[in-house]
């Protein structure tokens, strides 16, 4: 722990504070620029034969990304969580969709059923709020004016979520580091070294959840560690622990271990406080998505072949379309899954994707705990 007398801690201060501007500058920046660039060649070419629907482009980066502001503009301008009149117009679709009727069975055939975004609404909802604070109070659409209010609600979200997220990295690395290299390049790789600066140009649940984690994380040393047992700290921990598995349900596991660390070692805080923010998250959660599907289940695990949502009709511009998962052998190759376990693994490792190919950072990481566990052995 860093001594009041550490005349390296101001300059190391600033060192961080300047590493945290220049990568909120860098993200700032990449969102006023981003576009779907898959469209350029195609804007290009309908406009040299004079179509007047030429314009393809928006400021969103995949069917990921557009199944959420699909929502978000729905909820807003037409009071619901059924997308069928915003997937109408050009350049608004997504394969992000399922499609089932009131009474959450699936409607296969065109004309049966409403669309819905396959993503759990919960975010949606949230970031509807600025939306609707924007087309209400400044009398600005997504449809007429994707650009400038897609770019400024990226801004205005996901800017402030990262520097969140560094801000409280930053303050761990100066209490626990050892050494000004160590911790000056620990900001230096969070900063520019991870994939959150590339999930921050879009609008997407992974960088919400990192950011829930990085809270998460500081309830819990602060507590544990730090001993404030304050019960705002367990309110804290249980709150972004339950938001976190709502953006990211393979971090349940994460906010299960620090749920039952806290219970075991400190029962009584953790149920009087800690309970409460979690109730208050899954109520949301299951709240929104039982208004929007009419069951507290998430939309992508209606699978079954008796029950799919995703397996549907539609009809556009006179033809008769299956949706995009009703057969598996026209889905691209990320999309039909690797049938190797073997092989998957080693993708999610090493390989295209991988952990360690795409930030080679984390192989320090393992390098040094292996010296920590040499260590104390």
């Amino acid at each position: 722990m860093p001594s009041n007398s550490d005349p390296q801690a101001a300059l190391r201060r600033i060192l961080y504070g300047l590493l945290i501007v220049v990568g909120a500058a860098g993200i700032s920046g990449r969102i006023l620029a981003v576009d779907a660039v898959d469209s350029s060649r195609l804007e290009g070419y309908l406009y040299g034969i004079g179509r007047p629907d030429w314009q393809k482009k928006l400021p969103f980066l995949s069917a990921n990304d557009r199944s959420r502001w699909i929502t978000i503009r729905s909820l807003v301008e037409h009071g619901t969580y059924e997308i069928d009149e915003i997937i109408k117009e050009p350049n608004w679709d997504s394969i992000n969709v399922v499609k089932h009727d009131e009474q959450g069975r699936a409607a296969p055939k065109p004309g049966q059923g409403h669309f819905y975004s396959s993503k759990p609404p919960l975010l949606s909802t949230l970031i509807a709020a600025e939306y609707w604070l924007i087309y209400h109070g400044l009398g600005y659409s997504l449809g007429e004016h994707p650009f400038g209010v897609g770019r400024f609600m990226l801004l205005t979200i996901n800017v402030p979520t990262i520097v969140v997220l560094w801000l409280l990295l930053a303050r761990y690395v100066e209490r626990y580091g050892r050494t000004d290299f160590g911790r000056v390049f620990t900001m230096a790789c969070a900063v520019f070294g991870t994939l959150q600066t590339t999930f921050a140009v879009s609008l997407n649940n992974h960088l919400i959840a990192a950011a829930s984690a990085m809270v998460l994380l500081d309830a819990v040393v602060r507590i544990i560690v730090e001993g404030d047992l304050r019960y705002r700290r367990f309110a804290q921990a249980g709150f972004f622990a339950a938001f976190l598995a709502a953006n990211e349900l393979p971090a349940l596991s994460i906010a299960a271990i620090a749920g039952a660390g806290l219970l075991w070692k400190f029962p009584r805080q953790t149920l009087f406080a800690g309970v409460p923010a979690v109730v208050v998250v899954l109520a949301a959660a299951w709240g929104t998505n039982y208004a929007a599907h009419g069951t507290i289940v998430p939309a992508y695990a209606h699978r079954d072949p008796a029950n799919n949502w995703y397996v549907y009709r539609y009809e556009k511009n006179g033809r008769v379309i299956d949706s995009y998962w009703s057969h598996a052998d026209r889905r691209s190759a990320i999309d039909r899954g690797e049938p190797s376990r073997a092989k998957y693994v080693f993708h999610v490792l090493v390989g295209h994707h991988g952990i360690f190919s795409l930030t080679p950072i984390w192989l320090l990481t393992v390098a040094g705990l292996w010296k920590l566990c040499r260590d104390r052995a």
